[in-house]
């Protein structure tokens, strides 16, 4: 800008004020936050690092021939430029005196493509750090980089599972040793995520959601209780116009637990930056308003027990701050890393109001625990990284930094200027912060690297034929186990749901049933001439088949009436029948309920306490006891969890982005492959699919999530099982009859008549016209469906 006010000097102007388009977005006297919030209205955005990227391209310059005037806008900025910190290579002298200088390594350059920018750094083990997920060159990803020092990993356990979706402004905090928690983050501006993972060790499992969508938050690890770690989260965004300045604990055993504030709460922002310093208190600052501009305040915190209760305590500790050398504009940033480290708590990168800070302006506050004293007195220590001498110039926007064995890894970033071109951190930089800076040397495992771009690109469909189509698919996945988990808690079962996966349960308490229930035992209480038809005539409960395999769609079965009696001695004999009992009281009317069905058997089996979210929302309890027949393919709306009683069976099942291969067609549930017999191998007819299977034994319950394709086959002679089918949406299903748990959700019944709609008003148009429009509106849908599910 100086550059500019004296380029119209020289040619005679009396007076020249220029101010960048990015300086100007902040000033209330140029616009107001209501103007402001009117633009960010427009349409979803969340490129705040990019925007202030393009706006610092352009200026307003306002020159006079008129004597100097310091009434105009473009003169009475919102930047005191006497005030900005005068970095030096190195090192910096501030108010204070104090001056430092950290050494910087730049790693071995490399050119193997890695585009990376707002993804989330952790440390897997001492040494090895990961950087996973964030915004890539062709979207955003689901993969890992790993770099280590001085050492290969010899393998990759404790990386994040590709099950966890694609998404970027997201956190992962490392609670200890093998243990961290990643939370949040989003797809597009307007969907933010909610879902959390833990990883412990070598596994990373689905844990309980946030009460809220969160990105761009802050979050860091604190101590609670007797030395138990939990993680602070603070602010961030929900969706691409409000901010949050919600605090949050979460706690192994606890979950998410709403933090109260002592007071009047702090503005809300995203994008700040927040670090403890102590076991239970620490710093946050910076960070943008939900106007869209850089806040420039700067607090303390303490977590604060009341009986079971947490809050926040709060103190504002701009004034004294500022005082004691460092500046607001240089202070006031977002997108920078803050990370405690051996040398004190490091401020790297970011924007502020005046800057974008690709030079490397490092603020070091040497004594961190002073930032809590009620008198500041912190020594605080500036400096501007030399990357000249290695080689690279970083753009520290969109990066993270991790701190392993006293060196810090600065990985990632960049930028995109629009019309200007994007900039990619192509290579990777390390402070170093301890004296054996000369053993210290970052390098990236680019044997992991290779093996993730052999195996492939994530799978993405195209319309092709009648059908979607896998193009450029995965190496042919192997079936692979499901979980088995003791469950203690209803809170174990609530995170069990939240993982979104199936599972298998042991150790519950299902009744005497599991000893009781032999056939005689049944005949004996049920009545051996107790037809399996109940009351209502026109209804038929028991499936006859003619061959193992029964399919619906294929109808290779009978309904047939017979004594209840008659049934068990038929199936023990190796018949192939199975029955899937019905309401007593209406079967086509009402869903099974098997207490009220089965009155003599109902004091045999009960749902265990910790199940107790199934009890309190069950829509049906069906009985089902099957001869040597294999139950056919298919997924119901209804989640629901699969008590085995006698006998064991194989569970097949497969994930509800599977279904476009499984042979499902529009609005059916079920499928005519047996998937028992059919080939799973390359080039066979289910090569891209990805089942999950489990033997599920007396005592054992399965939980199958909504819309998880599964199909089932006894491994005895007989099998016993209490199916419970119960709603975990809070809102979306169909209204009106759903006697079996699997009628489609409102929203799709009510799609396939909008799409009869669409199809239909295209029919007085020549075929190939109708085939293009149809098709370039089929790729439309299937593209905001991959943006709110990748």
């Amino acid at each position: 800008m100086i550059d500019q006010e004296r380029r119209f000097k020289t040619l005679g102007w009396q007076c020249a004020h220029a101010r960048s388009l990015w300086d100007l977005w902040s000033d209330p006297s140029f616009l107001s936050a209501g103007q402001r919030l009117a633009i960010n209205g427009h349409e979803p955005f969340d490129e705040w690092e990019d925007f202030a990227l393009f706006a610092s391209h352009y200026f307003l310059l306002e020159a006079s021939s008129w004597p100097e005037a310091n009434n105009t806008i473009i003169h009475g900025g919102v930047l005191n430029k006497s005030s900005v910190t005068n970095y030096q290579n190195g090192h910096c002298a501030h108010k204070n005196g104090s001056r430092g200088s950290l050494n910087l390594k730049v790693l071995h350059k490399y050119n193997l493509g890695i585009y990376r920018r707002h993804g989330a750094a952790f440390e897997i083990s001492s040494g090895v750090v990961a950087h996973h997920g964030g915004l890539g060159a062709q979207g955003r990803v689901n993969s890992t980089d790993v770099y280590t020092i001085n050492k290969t990993v010899n393998d990759t356990k404790g990386l994040p599972d590709k099950t966890i979706c694609s998404r970027m402004c997201h956190t992962i905090t490392n609670l200890a040793n093998g243990i961290s928690l990643l939370v949040g983050g989003r797809t597009s501006p307007d969907h933010g995520l909610s879902d959390c993972w833990l990883r412990r060790k070598e596994t990373w499992q689905r844990v309980e959601d946030l009460p809220l969508p969160l990105y761009r938050h802050s979050a860091t690890v604190v101590e609670i209780g007797s030395e138990e770690k939990a993680v602070l989260l603070f602010g961030g965004r929900t969706n691409s116009q409000d901010a949050s300045n919600c605090w949050f604990l979460w706690h192994d055993t606890k979950g998410w637990i709403r933090v109260s504030v002592n007071g009047s709460n702090i503005t809300p922002r995203f994008c700040a930056m927040m670090s403890a310093i102590s076991s239970d208190a620490g710093v946050i600052f910076g960070g943008i308003a939900e106007d869209g501009t850089v806040l420039r305040d700067f607090y303390s915190w303490k977590i604060v027990q009341n009986g079971g209760n947490w809050s926040i305590d709060y103190m504002d500790r701009s004034s004294a701050l500022y005082s004691s050398g460092i500046d607001a504009a240089s202070l006031g940033r977002f997108g920078a890393s803050l990370t405690l480290s051996p040398v004190g708590l490091l401020l790297v990168g970011g924007v502020s109001v005046d800057n974008i800070h690709d030079e490397g302006a490092c603020i070091c506050f040497s004594n961190p625990l002073a930032l809590l004293e009620k008198s500041l007195h912190s020594s605080i220590r500036s400096f501007a990284i030399p990357f000249d001498d290695c080689g690279q110039q970083p753009l520290l926007v969109g990066h993270s930094v991790c701190e392993s064995r006293g060196s810090l890894a600065i990985i990632g970033g960049g930028s995109n200027c629009f019309s200007f071109g994007t900039h990619w951190n192509q290579s990777a930089w390390t402070l170093q912060t301890t004296k054996d800076d000369d053993q210290q040397r970052w390098t990236l495992d680019e044997r992991l690297l290779k093996e993730q771009k052999q195996s492939g690109p994530v799978p993405q469909l195209r319309a092709g034929g009648d059908q979607f189509k896998a193009i450029n698919s995965l190496d042919t996945p192997k079936r692979g186990n499901i979980a088995c988990l003791a469950v203690n808690s209803q809170r174990d079962f609530e995170r069990i749901m939240h993982h979104s996966g199936p599972v298998k349960m042991e150790k519950l308490d299902l009744g005497s049933c599991l000893k009781d229930w032999s056939f005689d035992a049944l005949r004996a209480k049920v009545g051996s001439n107790r037809p399996v038809l109940f009351p209502a005539p026109s209804t038929v409960v028991v499936h006859e088949a003619c061959e193992r395999h029964m399919s619906f769609l294929a109808k290779n079965f009978m309904y047939v009436t017979k004594p209840f009696g008659q049934f068990l001695d038929e199936i023990a004999r190796g018949s192939q029948q199975y029955l899937r009992s019905l309401s007593s009281d209406g079967p086509s009317e009402r869903p099974a309920q098997f207490a009220i069905d089965f009155p003599e058997l109902a004091a045999d089996f009960h749902l265990p306490p910790e199940l107790e979210f199934v009890s309190q929302n069950t829509h049906s309890s069906p009985l089902r006891i099957s001869g040597p027949v294999t139950m056919w393919l298919h997924y119901d709306v209804m989640a629901n969890v699969l008590c085995q009683i006698q006998g064991s069976k194989k569970v097949v099942l497969y994930p509800p982005s599977d279904v476009m291969q499984l042979g499902i067609a529009p609005g059916e549930s079920s499928s005519s492959i047996n998937v028992f017999e059919t080939d799973h191998s390359s080039g066979g007819p289910l090569a891209h699919s990805h089942p999950l299977e489990t033997v599920l034994r007396p005592g054992e319950v399965l939980f199958i999530p909504p819309l998880w394709l599964h199909a089932t086959s006894p491994l005895d002679t007989t099998s016993i099982s209490v199916n419970v089918f119960f709603r975990n949406f809070k809102t979306g299903y169909a209204a009106g009859r759903d006697v079996y748990g699997n009628r489609d959700l409102q929203a799709y019944e009510k799609g396939r008549k909008d799409v009869a709609k669409i199809v239909e008003s295209f029919d007085k148009l020549p075929a190939p016209v109708s085939r293009f429009y149809l098709e370039r509106l089929a790729e439309e849908l299937r593209a905001r469906a991959l943006a709110i599910a990748p």
